[in-house]
């Protein structure tokens, strides 16, 4: 196993930053702040 890492490829950044923006829409939208939610899905608020 290498030691060192390789970026993801860049679909795969630009999916993950497009799931982001979509979540942070989708939060903002129903007025959930971001700690209730990030309590709710059982995960730090730093980590969403």
């Amino acid at each position: 196993m290498s030691t060192s890492s390789t970026p993801p490829p860049v679909p795969l950044t630009r999916a993950l930053r497009k799931l982001g923006l979509d979540l942070r829409d989708a939060r903002l939208r129903r007025r959930i702040p971001a700690a209730i939610l990030a309590e709710r899905a059982g995960i730090a608020r730093i980590t969403l």
